[in-house]
């Protein structure tokens, strides 16, 4: 990444302590999904600069495709399989839908989004949820097997967020290397090995509608 400086980048072992990390403000740039953006953006001041190319969140719900189950009204009292309570589109979506609709479920979490579709697949689970985009990757043999209930409306997906502390010039070169990564073999290569179709410039506001859901389930 030609940034014209140096870029350290860090990996931590587990979600919880990148948390920390990010509770603390450790990274000078770091990529967020949409919740966890809002929140540093109100407790540190991290600044959205740039996302992911025509990507957004979309919540799923599936069940297998022999279920009995057609409706949201019949998820009542059933076991929905979750990946991760921190997953916005997966997690945080969904929970948010059925609540508005006053329907009870009993939450199952298990280790990721291709977790849940398999589990639903070999009957473990009345129903689960995850993302459309992990869906439409999953095996065509599991996806044969699956059939969706429900989608939410699309949200803002991830943030590429600067600290405050980090200065304007600086942010400047960041973002222009990761805006030019499209431009050339390389480049196109790293966006490929994490299935980014390109990278743009972005503003804090549009992930305004990220907030009204938060403020909609405050209520």
């Amino acid at each position: 990444l030609n940034a014209g400086q140096k870029i350290r980048f860090e990996a931590v072992d587990n979600a919880e302590d990148f948390e920390r990390n990010l509770s603390r403000g450790a990274y000078d740039f770091v990529l967020l999904n949409a919740h966890m953006y809002t929140q540093v953006h109100d407790a540190i001041g991290y600044r959205a600069f740039a996302k992911e190319q025509d990507q957004k969140d979309k919540g799923v719900i599936v069940v297998h495709r022999d279920s009995s189950i057609k409706t949201l009204a019949d998820l009542n009292s059933q076991t929905l399989a979750l990946s991760d309570p921190r997953r916005y589109s997966s997690t945080v979506l969904t929970r948010a839908n059925l609540n508005r609709k006053g329907i009870d479920v009993n939450e199952e979490f298990v280790e990721t989004d291709n977790s849940v579709y398999r589990a639903v697949a070999h009957g473990k689970y009345a129903a689960g949820a995850g993302e459309m985009n992990s869906f439409n990757g999953i095996n065509p043999n599991a996806h044969a097997k699956l059939r969706v209930i429900w989608s939410s409306r699309q949200y803002s997906s991830n943030a590429f967020a600067v600290h405050p502390r980090v200065k304007e010039d600086q942010l400047a070169r960041f973002q222009k290397a990761l805006l030019s990564l499209g431009n050339d073999d390389k480049g196109k290569r790293l966006l490929s090995n994490v299935k980014f179709k390109g990278i743009t410039a972005a503003a804090d506001q549009e992930w305004d509608d990220v907030r009204a859901l938060k403020r909609h389930l405050s209520q």
